[in-house]
């Protein structure tokens, strides 16, 4: 596929709504039109409007043309969007917009974009190093699901909490009979 670059000019993300509903992305690169079209067929909307959004989020910080991004860059953003007070889960997953855009453009064109700058390829192309993907590490989720035995133990315990003896509970009371 022939490469399309707007040479040397910063990409430009325009997002238009009508009544709070995003209803077009328009961009100066016809590249990252071709990337958010195939996440818009391939992926849920929501997918294709937070990748939309993140990506428009980064080239505003950066405002590099879209062949000038580098490592760094995606540093100074991270850095960027840390000091504006965003947790983890949210600058990961701005992170994994980029990532999945610089892939995509591998995929078109390895010449010009021979490496991803979020999560850079061993020299075997198989494996990620480790240490080398800027994503942050995130603590271990709680799991959603509890055991519906689990949790009317734990309610029948609740009212006899309510007195002075708060302090002294231990959550392995509730398990005792098991």
């Amino acid at each position: 596929m022939p490469i399309d670059l707007v040479a040397n000019q910063p990409v430009i993300i325009a997002i238009r709504y009508e009544h709070s509903i995003t209803i077009e992305v328009t961009t100066n690169s016809p590249l990252i039109d071709h990337f958010l079209q195939k996440v818009k067929l391939s992926q849920s909307v929501h997918t294709w409007l937070n990748y939309a959004h993140d990506l428009k989020i980064f080239f505003t910080i950066v405002a590099l043309p879209l062949e000038h991004i580098d490592r760094q860059n995606c540093i100074r953003f991270m850095e960027h969007q840390t000091r504006a007070g965003l947790s983890s889960l949210t600058i990961n997953r701005r992170l994994a917009a980029i990532s999945s855009l610089f892939t995509e453009l591998h995929l078109l064109d390895p010449d010009t974009f021979p490496r991803n700058p979020v999560t850079p390829l061993r020299k075997d192309r198989r494996q990620y190093k480790p240490g080398q993907s800027l994503y942050r590490r995130q603590p271990d989720r709680i799991p959603d699901i509890i055991a519906e035995k689990d949790l009317q133990a734990f309610f029948e315990v609740l009212p006899s909490l309510s007195g002075s003896n708060v302090n002294s509970f231990n959550v392995d009371e509730l398990f005792e009979d098991q």
